[in-house]
């Protein structure tokens, strides 16, 4: 009897051991499928407007200088990478972005190349074949490139493209990106309204326009 007893007691023992050491493993299906904490997920995945101010931050000071002279809302910069026929002579230094302009929006491209012998040359092969349809125009010649207004700036080492659906002022942004490069002159400013023509200029050390006429300088 007392060796029945004994018995008993141990396996009772046993019983609530096991019990217990369950209940301290058990996890419940609802805590293993618990989103992270609304913390966690802000610090890992930015949000938007978060990832468009970095891209402002991450641009040349030339053109954090062309958009805060133009008051352009930095939040709305857009880094691109798409490559254009500039790119592919003299593996140039190249910036290239679009920004929210009202309800449209603007595109600026700077190449910076290593001589200006390139970037000239560049810049009049890129004459015979302009834009998607490969269009060529001579110097000075009045013609059509984009259904979109067009400025087109080079000088020295620099080729400078600025795209938008609306009227660009081209005398301003002239003036504005050669003083954020710290230049003297442009000597081809390109200037077409949204499905115009193209209107050729030069603009002297008094931040001057001088209008090209069958291919010369026509000055005032």
């Amino acid at each position: 009897m007392r060796s029945v007893w004994l018995i008993g007691w141990v396996l009772v023992c046993f019983l609530t051991a096991c019990k217990s050491e369950d209940s301290s493993e058990t996890i419940s299906f609802d805590e293993l499928s618990k989103p992270a904490s609304s913390t966690a997920e802000k610090d890992s995945v930015p949000s938007q407007q978060e990832t468009k101010i970095s891209a402002f931050e991450s641009l040349s000071d030339l053109s954090k200088y062309v958009v805060d002279s133009l008051n352009f809302d930095s939040t709305t910069v857009i880094l691109l990478d798409t490559l254009f026929f500039p790119d592919r002579f003299g593996m140039p230094q190249a910036e290239k972005w679009s920004v929210k302009n009202g309800n449209d929006s603007l595109v600026f491209m700077h190449w910076n190349y290593a001589k200006g012998a390139v970037a000239q040359s560049t810049f009049y092969n890129w004459l015979d074949c302009f834009g998607a349809g490969c269009k060529s125009i001579q110097v000075g010649e009045k013609k059509n490139l984009s259904k979109r207004a067009t400025l087109i700036l080079q000088t020295g080492r620099h080729l400078v493209w600025v795209e938008s659906g609306k009227k660009i002022d081209a005398l301003r942004w002239a003036r504005i990106v050669r003083n954020g490069l710290e230049l003297k002159k442009w000597d081809f400013v390109l200037i077409q309204l949204p499905k115009g023509k193209v209107d050729w200029y030069k603009m002297n050390e008094n931040a001057e326009l001088e209008m090209f006429q069958d291919g010369q300088i026509v000055t005032n």
